[in-house]
């Protein structure tokens, strides 16, 4: 079920001020910040099982003015997957000012993530 659903129970029992955290270890495990110096494409994905429910992100996503896209995909080997993904440097730079929030202070989370959302955003 973890990997179908949103984690709203979750994080109702998570206080509001650490709920970054929650999302930078979701980053961390299944998202990916990814910047194409040739075609100058820079966006930030999360991936997840094909029946994915997205609504926590959408909510975050929708509260905070960041524009995104779901896909969910078929390939040819029969698997399935979603993805919910943010482009744009604005965009991105909103959301990695909400995950990386003290980021500097507590250095909890993959550091080539945050290297790689710094990267994008400079």
């Amino acid at each position: 079920i973890k990997n179908k659903t949103t984690p709203h129970k979750i994080l109702k029992k998570i206080p509001k001020e650490l709920r970054h955290m929650f999302f930078r270890g979701w980053v961390d495990a299944d998202g990916c910040f990814y910047c194409s110096e040739t075609l100058k494409t820079k966006q930030m994905k999360i991936v997840g099982n094909f029946s994915q429910d997205w609504k926590c992100l959408e909510n975050l996503f929708n509260k905070n003015k960041i524009t995104f896209h779901i896909q969910r995909t078929h390939n040819k080997d029969g698997n399935k997957s979603s993805i919910i993904r943010i482009c744009g440097i604005k965009n991105i730079q909103k959301f990695g000012e909400i995950i990386y929030k003290n980021y500097e202070k507590d250095m909890i989370g993959l550091r080539r993530k945050y290297d790689k959302f710094k990267k994008i955003t400079q």
